[in-house]
């Protein structure tokens, strides 16, 4: 299923096997839609926890800090995006302002996922809250 949407499964080992996995989506190299990458711990101790990057390519650090993060606290999942967040010239329907693509105040752009809830990192964030408080 993951191929079908151009994205690879990685299964990654802690460091110590009897730990368990970390399941791992990522698009392709040859990325095309720049959903984002979602990490899952498959043996958390922290069920509820879950970290979010949804400015890694922008922001400086955060993607690393969310990694270290998810890792050392041993979180259920990690986040992250894969556009930035100035990548499109169309504005979302978030009421807000920013000043942050643009020298003057504007409303935020269509691939700033995190004002963006048509985005597929909104989406699969709500989707996957309602499986986690389902207990799923």
């Amino acid at each position: 299923m993951a191929n079908s949407v151009n994205y690879d499964l990685f299964l990654i080992d802690k460091a110590n096997a009897d730990q368990g996995q970390y399941v791992v989506l990522q698009e392709k190299p040859d990325q095309q839609k720049f959903w984002g990458t979602y990490a899952f711990n498959a043996s958390a101790k922290r069920e509820n926890l879950i970290f979010q990057a949804p400015q890694a390519v922008y922001d400086k650090n955060t993607g690393n800090q969310s990694i270290y993060l998810f890792t050392k606290l041993d979180a259920k999942a990690c986040f992250f995006n894969a556009a930035h967040r100035c990548d499109h010239a169309e504005f979302s329907e978030c009421s807000g302002t920013t000043s942050t693509c643009s020298s003057s105040k504007q409303k935020y752009t269509y691939s700033d996922c995190a004002h963006n809830t048509k985005s597929i990192f909104h989406i699969t964030t709500s989707v996957l809250n309602k499986m986690f408080r389902a207990g799923l």
